[in-house]
């Protein structure tokens, strides 16, 4: 099997308090080296994500805000996969003290407790957003944009980019618990723990 492409999650994956250690980061570069293809999934938004992570430089392509927004560190474009909510939702977290509160180019995002207050104003204006949570964060997005979707775009509008990049020739590594039912819907299924990288991340391969 010809692996030809890294996928991986960021918090809990290759970063930990928000920091990605040395010795992961000579282990990307190595991957980088090897000419691997690297792509990044989180649910940071972009604006946080440049800012705690100095080395965007080592992926081929960024899917940030847990799928909403593609990013491509080499040249700092952009593209939005959804709409943003209206201004108004915005406003009406706000009356209603939700905080903290973070808004991305689509995500909006605050902490648990909040979520009912969230749910109560997305039920009241009648918006088809839904809302995500992972380790504590409250995240709102567009119905139907997640990492799945996300990663799935990348792969299909960066075949430009790397053509060898193919449903059949690809690994993916990412957190064990949360990765599993999420990439297995792009098509690909866990193959084994790797030590390749660090003790957090799996060995994925393309399946039929």
């Amino acid at each position: 099997m010809h692996y030809v492409a890294l996928a991986t999650d960021y918090d809990g994956t290759i970063a930990h308090d928000g920091e990605v250690d040395e010795p992961t980061l000579a282990a990307l570069e190595r991957l980088r080296g090897a000419s691997r293809r690297l792509v990044l999934v989180t649910g940071r938004d972009l604006d946080d994500l440049i800012r705690c992570m100095p080395r965007l430089d080592l992926f081929d392509i960024v899917v940030a805000e847990n799928g909403a927004v593609l990013y491509w560190p080499a040249t700092r474009q952009e593209r939005t996969l959804a709409a943003p909510p209206p201004p108004e939702f915005i406003d009406r977290l706000r009356e209603a003290s939700v905080s903290p509160l973070s808004v991305g180019r689509v995500i909006v995002a605050s902490w648990e407790p909040n979520e009912g207050k969230v749910l109560a104003v997305i039920r009241d204006m009648g918006l088809e957003l839904q809302i995500i949570f992972n380790k504590g964060a409250v995240m709102v997005l567009p119905a139907g944009v997640n990492k799945e979707s996300g990663l799935r775009a990348a792969l299909e509008l960066d075949f430009g980019h790397f053509p060898e990049l193919t449903h059949r020739a690809s690994c993916c590594f990412h957190c064990a618990t949360r990765g599993t039912p999420r990439f297995r819907k792009v098509g690909m299924a866990a193959l084994t723990r790797s030590k390749a990288l660090h003790r957090d991340m799996f060995l994925w391969k393309t399946v039929d």
